[in-house]
């Protein structure tokens, strides 16, 4: 059996356990089949996502190239708000809050 089958019957055996019933058995096998190729075959950190690897931090490192500091009248989040707007990027967006870690990091990683 292999490795991944044997995952998807533990997870299959759980979730019957916790009261959600699994409708499609191939289709959940190959899901978890995805995702684990996903992970193999990811470059770099798969932790992070593509939008924060293509999109938020060269945005970042633009903004702290060219001086612009955040203020009051014009915070981060309405600065990446409209780089998404001016992108057409909808969904999955960063929260407020993850654009200020991902901004702490880049600091933290930095020095």
């Amino acid at each position: 059996m292999s490795m991944s089958m044997t995952c998807a019957r533990a997870c299959i055996g759980r979730m019957m356990i916790e009261g959600t019933e699994v409708a499609d058995y191939a289709k959940f096998e190959a899901d978890e089949d995805l995702d684990i190729a996903f992970l193999l075959d990811k470059e770099g950190d798969y932790r992070k996502r593509d939008i924060t690897k293509l999109v938020v931090e060269p945005f970042l490192r633009f903004l702290e190239r060219n001086d612009v500091v955040p203020s009051r009248a014009l915070p981060l989040n309405r600065m990446t708000t409209a780089l998404f707007d001016r992108l057409d990027i909808e969904e999955p967006r960063p929260t407020d809050v993850g654009i200020r870690t991902i901004a702490s990091n880049m600091k933290r990683s930095r020095r």
